[in-house]
C-alpha cells in the first residue's frame, strides 16, 4: 500500500553521464516509416531499465530496429503503473489521498526505431511511451477511460519544438529540443541527430558472384557449386554431391573487394531544463558510432498540469555536436533575457 503521508515518490534528477550518444529522430504518429527493401528481416531493438531509466537501443539509419506495441488497456491506475515500472523504468507519483494520480520516467534512444502495431503495420512516432502504451493511435485505457496521448494541449498552450542544424564540409549535425504539455501526457527532451556523413569506408573480402567465402590452402576463396555435381536428398533434407561424380564438386574463384559505409562519429546531447531563474536540472549523454541520441521526460495521466517538476518546466536548452559536423544550440520556452539561463553546456 503506498503511503499516504508522501505526496509523491521519484528518484533524484542527478547529472547523467551514462556514456550513451542518442541522436535525435523528430517524428510524430502520423509520419511515415522509413522505406525498407523487406520489413519481415528488421531486428527488434534492444530495451532494458537501468538505473530507474529505459534505455533504447536501435538499430542503424538505413536499417531501423522494430518495436511490436499495441493500444494497451488496465484494469486501473495500480496496474498500469506496475506495468510501466516493470517495461519502462516509470515511477508513480501519488496523491495526498494515497492514491496514484499519475506515472512518469526518463529514457535514453540510440538509434533508430520504427513500430509494429497489432495488425501488423509500421509506423514511427517520436514520442515512444505513447507509442508504447497506446500503439498507433496513441490511445491507452486506464479502467475504463480512454487516455489521448497525442492529445489536445492543455490550457491551450501550443508545444514547443526548436531545431537548427550546422555542417562541416559533408557532416551535418541537427539538435532539437521540445516541451508537450497535454491534457494526459507530458514530454520535454532533446535530440541530436547525425543528419549526413559521420560515416568511414570499410573494406572487406567478398563474393559479388555467389558462393561461400572460404579459407583454401591458406587463401581465400570463393567456394560455389560445380553445376550438375549436386543432387537433392530428401531424406537428408539438402543438397549433396552426386554418387556417380567424378572430380570436385565444388568450384573456386578469387573473391573481390568489396565496400560500405559505416558511422565512425560521436555524438553529444546535453540538456537544461529550467524551472525559474534559479532552479535547473542538467544531463548529459554521449555515444559513439549512432545516428541519434535522445533524452526525454515523460508523465502520464489525467489533468496533471498543476503538478510540480516536469509540468513546471519554464524552458529547455539543448547544446547538440558531433566529432563531423560541429554543434548547434536550440531552446524553448523562457530561458532568460537573450538565453543567458542556458550558460555552458560543459
Amino acid at each position: 500500500m503506498p503511503d499516504p503521508s508522501r505526496s509523491r515518490r521519484r528518484r533524484p534528477h542527478a547529472v547523467a553521464a551514462l556514456g550513451l550518444t542518442l541522436v535525435l529522430h523528430a517524428a510524430c504518429a502520423s509520419t511515415p516509416p522509413p522505406a525498407l527493401e523487406d520489413p519481415a528481416t528488421l531486428t527488434p531493438a534492444r530495451l532494458e531499465v537501468e538505473a530507474g531509466r529505459l534505455i533504447v537501443s536501435g538499430g542503424a539509419a538505413g536499417a531501423p530496429a522494430v518495436v511490436a506495441v499495441e493500444a494497451r488497456s488496465f484494469a486501473d491506475w495500480n496496474e498500469l503503473a506496475a506495468f510501466a515500472e516493470s517495461e519502462l523504468g516509470a515511477e508513480a507519483v501519488y496523491g495526498d489521498d494515497g492514491q496514484i494520480r499519475e506515472i512518469g520516467g526518463e529514457l535514453v534512444e540510440t538509434g533508430e526505431v520504427v513500430f509494429r502495431d497489432a495488425d501488423g503495420s509500421l509506423f514511427a512516432d517520436r514520442e515512444f511511451v505513447a507509442a508504447f502504451l497506446g500503439g498507433a493511435g496513441g490511445r491507452v485505457t486506464v479502467g475504463g477511460r480512454p487516455i489521448d496521448l497525442h492529445g489536445v494541449a492543455e490550457h491551450g498552450l501550443v508545444p514547443l519544438a526548436g531545431t537548427a542544424q550546422n555542417c562541416q564540409g559533408s557532416d551535418c549535425v541537427a539538435g532539437e529540443t521540445w516541451v508537450t504539455h497535454f491534457l494526459g501526457y507530458h514530454s520535454v527532451g532533446g535530440e541530436t541527430r547525425q543528419v549526413s556523413g559521420g560515416t568511414r569506408t570499410l573494406s572487406y573480402l567478398c563474393c559479388p558472384a555467389g558462393g561461400t567465402l572460404v579459407t583454401q590452402a591458406g587463401r581465400r576463396r570463393c567456394r560455389g557449386l560445380t553445376p550438375g555435381a549436386w543432387e537433392y536428398d530428401p531424406e537428408l533434407g539438402r543438397l549433396v554431391p552426386k554418387a556417380d561424380f567424378e572430380g570436385n564438386p565444388y568450384r573456386y574463384s578469387d573473391p573481390a573487394t568489396c565496400t560500405s559505409s559505416v558511422l565512425a562519429n560521436q555524438l553529444r546531447l546535453n540538456v537544461r531544463m529550467l524551472f525559474g531563474p534559479n532552479q535547473k536540472d542538467d544531463l548529459f549523454f554521449t555515444k559513439d558510432n549512432v545516428p541519434k541520441l535522445r533524452f526525454k521526460r515523460w508523465k502520464v495521466g489525467i489533468n496533471i498540469f498543476d503538478s510540480e517538476n516536469l509540468e513546471g518546466i519554464t524552458g529547455i536548452c539543448g547544446f547538440h555536436s558531433s566529432n563531423r559536423g560541429g554543434s548547434v544550440r536550440t531552446s524553448d520556452g523562457f530561458t532568460g533575457d537573450g538565453g543567458v539561463l542556458c550558460g555552458d553546456p560543459t
